[in-house]
């Protein structure tokens, strides 16, 4: 089943990279003749399925307010910084959604005193309410 799904890819670089495209033969050939690397292909593509589903799970069931609130409580929890350096472009497309919609929920963010918005990057003020709204079944925002 998992030879049936395609997808389009984009990938974004920040600085400088050097990327190598295999051709999908070689790729084939590859995982017909190495277990391991048939494994780390399986692998790739569940995690990247499993990140797929996810995220049409957020965007049916969950208002943007809660997915925009539980992805920056997300990125506080890996990193362990009160500061996300990102922008609104960027976290737009980590959260499925468009550039004006962010924007106008950090605005509501910040009059709550949850962000405070700087060029470039978001910096959190109130975790502990980020958290109640991720985590609440209706947000009242």
């Amino acid at each position: 089943m998992i030879h049936q799904l395609t997808f389009e890819t984009e990938v974004s670089a920040v600085k400088d990279t050097t990327v190598l495209v295999v051709p999908a033969s070689i790729c084939g050939q590859l995982m017909e003749s190495n277990i391991h690397v048939k494994a780390l292909v399986f692998e790739k593509e569940t995690e990247r399925f499993s990140q797929t589903l996810w995220a049409l799970q957020m965007m049916l069931f969950k208002k943007f307010d809660q997915r925009l609130a539980s992805y920056f409580v997300a990125a506080y929890e890996k990193s362990g910084k009160l500061e996300i350096q990102k922008t609104q472009e960027e976290i737009a497309r980590d959260v499925n959604s468009a550039r004006e919609v962010v924007a106008r929920m950090l605005r509501e963010f910040s009059a709550k005193g949850l962000v405070n918005v700087k060029r470039g990057a978001i910096h959190f003020l109130d975790i502990e309410g980020l958290k109640k709204i991720g985590s609440s079944p209706r947000s009242s925002l």
